[in-house]
């Protein structure tokens, strides 16, 4: 090791040493396999866009196009040539949640006494790059880290403190919208604020902020610009997902309610609740409190008892359980030293539920079929479109992000097909039966249809097809992917080129012969 780098390395204390640790080994980790699958199909469809597919239209999903428009960055960045897609995105990701967590870090810290300001640095880290482990890339995981800014702006007009800037406000509200907008459920956690805000001001002080007008503003023109630029996306996808997506499922409340993520939530947020708004409070617990209530009624909106939905909220809440241990450990008479506070962060660290070691995911990747899958694709795909019938995006879009091939059909995945088939129960062989064309619903039509186009229009030189029954959402029912889509004569005329190539796990591979 070079001289003038161990001089370094042994002036900084236990703690930064820590800091340092963390965010180098794990942003390096997040360049490598897998890319988190709902941000790969995103950015995927962003591509896409960038050669000429319309979204909503070409590309059918019923996200809002903030998403797209963040992964038009990257996506852009790829084709002009400088480097992949993939690793953009992550340095985007990278940028977005360092950029968040220091210029929230910089606006608070006049309300931080040091202990804090060293405790909450190592927690951030944790929280920002090692907690959300699979999750990294998620919406989720970009917007909280895009409204810790906002959150620390709030902290310091209720502490009364220095103005700042108009400017810095307006940069961290916009920043704030640009998080909140990727998902309607998200506005819950400016509310929040805003409502904490209101009822600490009063209505004629708090007429007189800026963000909130600067909030209603921006929701008008995202409105308007979707309105103008994707009339498809009201008229067409909002319907489709209202129709055939389990936004509001009773089964799935219920496992939410009793699972493992909402009932601790609720237990930590309940009992920090009388610290946190009591008399005596602190600006920097009542925000972080307020933002936490507002990201765990964003998850249960969503109704479903996944991980990532709560990626925010517990983010939050540790930040403001470590704000207030800070708080107990700067009461003694000694403040702790950086080695305590270290040993803090990786307790936290180890206590955090599903421990992510650094390139644990990686590791576990590169022994995986979706890697068997990838090399498969790289060696026969040849470059060209492939088409992968199965309900799921992972592994699908991190596969065909990193060989690079286009997924041949408008969806992200085959989603769709079991909800169309959801209240149909097998028949005396066992089997689901197709629909007849006569009582075909319309999203069923449009699948057949538009996938069937697809494959005549860009021959596929590999067709990729999951075996339905083993996927969740078909619960073990029988029913056969290409029998589904060769009611289409243009699929069953383009499939008959088809030879099984392989199979890898329960993934039957085919390959075009001419």
């Amino acid at each position: 090791m070079p001289p003038h780098l161990r001089s370094v390395i042994a002036g900084l204390s236990a703690d930064r040493l820590l800091l340092c640790i963390i965010v180098l080994l794990w942003g390096i980790a997040a360049f490598f396999p897998p890319l988190n699958a709902d941000a790969a199909a995103m950015l995927r469809f962003a591509e896409r866009m960038l050669d000429g597919e319309a979204l909503y239209r070409d590309l059918i999903d019923f996200n809002p196009p903030m998403g797209y428009w963040l992964d038009l960055l990257p996506a852009g960045l790829a084709k002009a040539g400088l480097g992949s897609a993939v690793f953009w995105f992550v340095a985007l990701c990278l940028f977005i949640v360092a950029g968040g967590a220091l210029l929230a870090f910089r606006i608070i810290a006049p309300l931080l006494n040091d202990t804090e300001r060293r405790l909450l640095a190592l927690v951030g880290a944790i929280t920002l790059l090692v907690r959300p482990s699979e999750s990294f890339g998620e919406r989720e995981h970009l917007m909280v880290a895009l409204i810790l800014p906002y959150g620390a702006l709030a902290m310091r007009a209720l502490a009364g403190g220095g103005e700042e800037s108009r400017a810095l406000r307006m940069f961290a509200a916009a920043i704030a919208f640009i998080g909140i907008a990727q998902k309607p459920q998200f506005a819950l956690l400016g509310a929040a604020v805003e409502l904490l805000l209101l009822l600490r001001f009063g209505p004629k002080l708090w007429l007189t902020r800026s963000e909130p007008w600067l909030f209603l503003g921006l929701g008008g023109l995202y409105v308007g610009a979707t309105v103008v630029f994707y009339p498809a996306y009201f008229a067409d996808m909002l319907p489709l997902a209202a129709a055939h997506y389990d936004i509001v499922d009773l089964d799935q409340g219920i496992a939410m309610i009793i699972g493992v993520e909402l009932p601790p939530l609720l237990i930590c947020i309940a009992c920090l609740a009388p610290w946190a708004l009591g008399s005596r409070a602190r600006p920097v617990a009542t925000v972080l409190w307020s933002l936490t209530v507002g990201a765990i009624l964003a998850g249960v909106l969503q109704f479903k008892d996944w991980s990532y939905h709560f990626l925010p909220a517990r983010v939050l809440l540790i930040l403001l359980a470590s704000y207030g241990l800070a708080g107990l450990l700067s009461r003694g008479k000694t403040p702790p030293s950086g080695r305590i506070l270290a040993l803090l962060a990786i307790a936290l660290m180890a206590l955090g539920g599903h421990l992510s070691p650094p390139f644990r995911l990686q590791l576990d990747y590169r022994k995986s079929d979706a890697r068997l899958v990838e090399n498969m694709i790289r060696a026969e795909g040849g470059g060209r479109p492939v088409l992968w019938l199965t309900q799921y995006i992972d592994p699908t879009a991190p596969v065909l992000n990193y060989t690079g091939n286009r997924l041949a059909m408008p969806f992200m995945s085959l989603w769709l097909l079991p909800a169309l088939y959801d209240g149909d129960m097998p028949g005396a062989d066992g089997r689901l039966s197709l629909h007849p064309p006569a009582t075909r619903p319309p999203a069923e039509t449009l699948l057949l249809e538009r996938v069937a186009e697809s494959v005549q229009r860009e021959k596929p030189s590999l067709i990729l097809v999951e075996a339905p029954q083993d996927e969740a959402a078909f619960r073990l029912r029988p029913l056969d992917y290409l029998e589904f889509f060769s009611q289409d004569p243009r699929f069953a005329e383009e499939f008959s080129r088809y030879r099984l190539l392989k199979r890898i796990g329960t993934l039957r591979v085919f390959k075009r012969q001419d």
